[in-house]
């Protein structure tokens, strides 16, 4: 096994079979079995890593090695405004289900080191910290995130509306949770 990353938890590693270990860090047992649940209660879906095993005394799992950039590296890289902009949305629509999975995924206000774009599929990764709740802020979190990277946006024409005028629209959002009000949140950010 090659050591590939290190994170605040755990520590990566890359099997010979091309799939990766995540290995816990002594006393964090409940992050390690959280990952494990929810990468279960996701297995449906192809926005997380497919999970292949775990060994619960060694604080072990063993799940599909994701290739591609983050979304850090992404936003550096591409120069494509179309192809930004569609991955922003799939962005949306991934916390949108978490949202209606009652998984709020803590890091979706910083998310760049934790969701991998492929050529095919964008990934998120990292569900240790991700807590149940019955109000999760995914959608909202990611909104401030996008806020944050106005200008960035800017640079490739995905102008954002004024925040003020995006605030009845999320919080009819958080009140619904609906398709329908994250495609009237998304208009009104976007102006499309």
């Amino acid at each position: 096994m090659k050591h590939i990353a290190k994170g605040w938890h755990s520590e990566i590693y890359l099997t010979e079979r091309g799939t990766v270990i995540k290995r816990f860090k002594e006393g964090l047992y409940r992050n390690f079995e959280k990952e494990v649940r929810i990468l279960k209660q996701l297995s449906n879906y192809d926005f997380v890593p497919k999970l292949f095993s775990f060994n619960n005394e060694k604080m072990e799992i063993e799940m599909e090695y994701i290739r591609g950039i983050n979304l850090r590296e992404f936003l550096r890289r591409e120069r494509d405004r179309d192809k930004i902009f569609n991955v922003i949305k799939k962005i949306f629509e991934i916390c949108f289900i978490l949202d209606k999975h009652k998984i709020q995924k803590e890091e979706m206000n910083n998310p760049e080191k934790h969701i991998i774009i492929s050529d095919d599929r964008i990934v998120f990764i990292d569900f240790e910290r991700a807590v149940e709740k019955n109000r999760p802020s995914n959608v909202t979190q990611f909104v401030e995130y996008l806020y944050k990277k106005k200008e960035v946006l800017e640079k490739f024409g995905i102008k954002l509306n004024e925040k003020s005028k995006v605030i009845e629209y999320l919080k009819k959002y958080k009140k619904e949770y609906t398709k329908e009000s994250l495609e009237d949140l998304l208009r009104n950010i976007f102006n499309f």
